[in-house]
């Protein structure tokens, strides 16, 4: 995870790096990754991060061990404090965050020059203005009932800084004992205390007072008749960090609101919201969702996405499998997870050279940041190391991977959204249960394939209609969600058992052949995505990809290529099956369907295409799938109902196809092993894998695979054995 962060913050040219690291472990990493590092390994016994207080923890990381949660968030904070005094501006993030983009711009661009904090935000809606007090499921999308998220958070030197951090620091060390206030509930609670709570405003007042050196370096600002803010110049000198041009009649640079200065990126929820917050009246700009986006913004409601940009950062927030479904989540959102090598994607030979990372030079007097305080800093040379290649345990040897695609239809009454937008809130939304557990079902089918042909199964995307939160949803909805979606795996599947089922490797996220056509694109040194997913390291040097303040626009991330070779070669296994004459453009068939079910059927991955994240195959592989036709050996027809062994005998001749479409994959078109015992073990080897959704009234429900050998039928109500 570090390694991935490190990664995205040099490619998206962020200045003057620096990990804080825990132990020595990492310490030495740094080192041999020449990259700059503060020591706070002295700070925290090391004990308590190395040793697991159960088999959980091995797949949910630190956050649910709130002991040692909350001791990193004092370590944190230290160091925090430590660069704040020795005169340093301090951008700080999480591990679980991946900068796509520089916001250096941005930070300097309008009002968001002139406040002391900015940080981020749970909030989980866009931040557009003249929004409703209340929508219409009853949701109150003011950015204030959220709380900041110090996972994204800018601190300006100065003497607010400075203060406000010593009371988050002195606040932690004296409730330690209350381990369900971690280090943000801290900071949430210190920036607000001592009445005034968070006043909004549409500028900063220049006569607060409380921050000396924030009103002097407001008044010479103001001071400055013909000039204003803008971004073009690196070599201000003012405690803000503000560059300057000549101004425009009538715009004062303090006074003038964001709506003004950015009125198209302000309607768009794109400028940030202002705040001055508690007693010692601590200029906040609270940092907005569609480019500061968390778990649920961008990879659920995909507010960014639908707004036309690409985010800033993204913090990996509101998951259900720990850092499995943090690394699960980057995977499946193409580029953000830049840690897999050759063979991950089926290639003959790992590839070690990051050709996407730059070389970047050390300031040494950063070692006189912390002098005195423990945290020593290391440094060596210039440049990074190469990329560290996560590998899987049937990566090993010399063979290559095979993989297996799946495309089937969804029953058109399950993939209608209206019944679970019905569901009151802490009912059961059935609908929804009913498609969830036919998508199990059908990955169930590819699992089995995958394992008895000693493939790995490429998951196709998941449709739901309701969201997945860790309470009661109003009408299956949470923040600026629109259904149907795209559900992120970890809605549906528990990722750190998905990871190890059968040994490991045999399943690649839905994005897989994005992220394949990006390693390979960077590997032989051409540039561009035909298949979707988020491109990162967008510059000033993109034309009119970015705007004035630094916003990326999403489009910049769709330039065709057709440079990169298919996957293949490629293979097709068809189901024969009742239900052919109403197939769509997967080929699959109703078997096991009810008649009465008169909507049209929702195609995977075809109908996804028009969903917000969806990532689909690239150009040269779709068109090998396309040459594969009826006549071909490498165009396999089973019957419908067969078993795993008469699909082996029957795909000999294909056997040696890097890619096998699976195609016609209805409900009971596989039939499993023949073998009741084999079908019971099987079953119970799933079911470690398969999460449950989350909340009704009595708490969460199950979505359960059908077991092999039992008929699976698909009526009004969803999906029944």
């Amino acid at each position: 995870m570090l390694h991935n962060w490190h990664n995205h913050a040099v490619g998206a040219g962020l200045p003057n790096i620096v990990v804080i690291a825990l132990d020595e472990k990492i310490v030495q990493w740094c080192v041999g990754k020449n990259i700059r590092v503060l020591d706070a390994s002295a700070l925290i016994d090391v004990d308590t991060l190395t040793k697991p207080t159960d088999d959980k923890s091995v797949f949910i990381g630190h956050r649910e061990r709130k002991h040692v949660f909350n001791k990193i968030g004092i370590v944190k904070t230290t160091a925090l404090l430590a660069l704040l005094n020795a005169g340093l501006d301090v951008l700080i993030s999480d591990v679980d965050v991946v900068w796509l983009n520089s916001p250096a711009k941005y930070f300097k661009s309008g009002q968001a020059k002139n406040a002391k904090v900015l940080v981020s935000s749970d909030c989980v809606f866009g931040f557009e203005p003249g929004r409703a007090a209340f929508d219409k499921f009853g949701q109150a999308p003011d950015p204030r009932n959220a709380e900041f998220n110090t996972g994204v958070l800018l601190l300006r030197r100065g003497r607010q800084s400075v203060d406000l951090v010593n009371r988050w620091l002195g606040s932690q060390v004296e409730f330690a004992d209350q381990v369900d206030m971690n280090d943000q509930s801290h900071f949430n609670k210190v920036i607000h205390e001592g009445g005034g709570g968070r006043e909004a405003v549409d500028f900063y007042p220049n006569d607060v007072v409380g921050d000396d050196d924030v009103v002097d370096a407001l008044k010479e600002s103001s001071s400055r008749d013909d000039q204003v803010v803008t971004d073009d110049d690196e070599s201000s000198n003012d405690s803000l960090d503000v560059t300057l041009r000549k101004k425009e009649p009538g715009i004062d640079p303090l006074r003038t609101p964001d709506a003004q200065l950015f009125p198209d990126e302000y309607k768009k929820g794109l400028r940030p919201r202002l705040y001055v917050c508690g007693a010692n009246k601590t200029f906040v700009a609270l940092l907005p969702t569609g480019l500061f986006s968390n778990g649920h913004t961008f990879f659920v409601s995909h507010v960014g996405e639908r707004s036309g940009v690409a985010p800033f950062a993204v913090h990996n927030t509101y998951q259900y499998s720990g850092t499995a479904g943090k690394i699960a989540r980057f995977r499946e959102n193409g580029g953000m997870w830049t840690m897999d090598g050759g063979r991950y994607f089926g290639e003959d030979t790992d590839d070690n050279d990051d050709k996407s990372i730059s070389n970047v030079g050390v300031d040494k007097s950063l070692s006189n940041v912390v002098d005195g305080k423990n945290i020593p800093v290391h440094y060596k040379g210039s440049g990074l190391g190469d990329t560290e290649n996560r590998a899987t345990p049937n990566e090993a040897g010399s063979n290559p991977k095979k993989f297996l695609y799946l495309r089937y239809d969804i029953p058109g009454h399950l993939a209608d959204p209206m019944n679970s937008l019905k569901t009151p809130k802490g009912n059961t939304p059935f609908t929804h249960l009913g498609l969830i557990t036919y998508q199990v079902n059908r990955i169930r089918d590819g699992l089995l394939l995958a394992t008895e042909l000693n493939r790995t199964l490429i998951l196709p995307p998941l449709l739901c209609t309701c969201d997945r939160w860790f309470n009661l949803l109003p009408n299956c909805t949470q923040g600026d969600l629109r259904v149907p979606f795209l559900c992120p795996t970890d809605h549906v599947f528990l990722i750190g058992p998905l990871d190890t089922f059968d040994g490991g490797g045999r399943y690649a996220e839905r994005a897989f052949f994005a992220n394949r056509e990006t390693f390979l694109a960077k590997r032989l040194g051409v540039f561009g995505n035909s298949s979707g997913g988020i491109q990162a390291g967008i510059t000033e040097n993109s034309g009119d990809s970015v705007d004035v303040n630094g916003v990326a626009s999403a489009h910049a991330a769709g330039k065709q290529s057709s440079a990169v070779p298919a996957l293949g070669p490629v293979a097709k296994l068809v189901f024969d099956g009742p239900g052919s004459s109403t197939k769509k453009s997967s080929d699959s068939s109703g078997g096991g369907v009810a008649d009465t079910n008169k909507k049209q059927p929702f195609a995977i991955p075809g109908d996804t295409a028009s969903l917000p994240g969806f990532s689909g195959v690239d150009s040269a592989t779709s068109n090998a799938i396309a040459s594969v036709k009826t006549g071909s050996p490498r165009y396999v027809r089973v019957k419908f109902g067969s078993t795993v062994g008469d699909i082996k005998r029957n795909i000999q001749f294909a056997a040696d196809a890097k890619l096998l479409i699976v195609d016609n994959l209805a409900p009971n078109a596989l039939a499993g092993f023949g073998d009741d015992k084999k079908n019971e073990r099987f079953h119970e080897k799933l079911l470690p894998i398969i999460h449950e959704w989350c909340c009704r009234k009595n708490g969460t429900v199950g979505h359960l695979p059908t077991k092999f050998g039992v008929w699976e039928t698909v009526g009004a109500g969803g999906v029944s054995t």
